[in-house]
This record gives C-alpha cells, structure tokens and sequence, in this order.
C-alpha cells in the first residue's frame, strides 16, 4: 500500500543512507532502494523525495550530476515500465518525477538521449523487464519531408474546398426556403389577382441567388 508523507525520522534515515552511498563510492540507487524497504515506499518516490530536498537544500549540483550507470539502468528500466502502460515519454517521465518538473525534464532528456545514442542499450534493459523496445523514432530525409509537407498543403487545400462547398450548400439551403415562403406568398397574390411589384423583386433577387 502507498505511503504518504515524510516523517522527520525517516527524512533523516533517507539522507544518512545516501551519505553512506557516498562516501562508500556505491551508487544512490542502492540508498534509495534500501530507503524504500524500510518505509515501504517506492524506490522512484524515495529518489524523487531525495532530490527534492537537494533543490531545498541549495544542493543544485546533486540533481544535475551526470547519472551513473546504476542509475541509468534504474531510469530505463521505470521509463520503460510506464510507457509500457501507454504513457508517452513526457507522461512516464513525469510520472516517475512526482510531478516535479525539473525531475521530468532531467529524467525526460536522458531517456531520448539514451534512445538516440544507445538503442542498444534501451533493447536490452527491455528484454530483462520482459518488455517491447519502444521504437526509436526514425530521422526523415529530406525527401521524405517535401513529401509530407506537399500532402499536408494538399490537405489543407482540401479541408478549405470541403468548407467552401459545405458554406455554399447551406445557402442553397437558406435560398431554398426563401423561395418556398415566396412561392406561397405569390400563389395567394394570383389568386387575387394581382402580384406586387416587391414580391416580385424579391422572387427574382433570390432566384439570382440561386446562381454559382
């Protein structure tokens, strides 16, 4: 079950973890991982509680440190796990970050760096996961991009031709029902003999309407 809420002494404990990490050269992963099994927390929830009190604290270097290959391989891994539900990059990686943005655009950059740099490296921390790669987005060439842009113009001319006609069918329309309301006012006019000059100016200037 999810936890919420840092009490003081588990604050402490997480930092005194991660200073141990430190100073013993191991990877913070391992502190957060450790800090996780006692809190019974996530092990990302306890990074992203670590981090934050960095950014408090003024330790701005400690978010911005290069990631170590532990963390990498930690990073991939959850990235992969979440989008693997549907999310998109941007959604996992600010999902693991807590909602924090500068931890999704940190956690965001290294995942499309790793995917640009080393796709090997994402196939294989997918295949221990039990997971499908996420298909690395392919560069278009120039060709390919004159071509897109040439059937979004064609599109676009499309869509305004479709609402020319679609406006031009609505007046018909409109005009339509004017004749009919004038056909009427002109059956009761004969019928008495005589047809206003008006109601036939007005029975020619919508018929004239009727013109393309």
């Amino acid at each position: 079950m999810g936890r919420t809420g840092w009490t003081q002494i588990e604050t402490q404990r997480l930092m005194e973890l991660a200073d141990k990490a430190r100073e013993s050269g191991r990877p913070l992963s391992e502190a957060f991982r450790q800090a996780a099994e006692e809190t019974g927390r996530k092990p990302d929830s306890v990074r992203n509680r670590y981090y934050a009190l960095m950014r408090e604290s003024g330790s701005c270097a400690a978010v911005s440190r290069p990631f170590t290959e532990d963390e990498t391989r930690e990073l991939a891994r959850d990235m992969l796990l979440s989008m693997s539900g549907g999310r998109s990059v941007r959604g996992a990686a600010l999902e693991l970050a807590g909602g924090d943005a500068s931890l999704m655009l940190r956690y965001q950059n290294k995942f499309r760096s790793l995917e640009e740099r080393r796709p090997e490296f994402i196939r294989e921390i997918a295949a221990e996961a039990g997971l499908s790669p996420v298909p690395a987005k392919r560069r278009m060439k120039p060709r390919e991009n004159a071509e897109l842009e040439r059937l979004r113009a064609l599109a676009a001319e499309q869509a305004a031709e479709l609402k020319r006609r679609h406006e031009r069918i609505a007046a018909l329309g409109a005009c339509f029902y004017k004749l009919c309301g004038l056909t009427r006012e002109l059956i009761s006019a004969s019928k008495q003999g005589r047809i206003p000059s008006e109601l036939e100016e007005r029975t020619l200037s919508a018929i004239a309407e009727l013109k393309p």
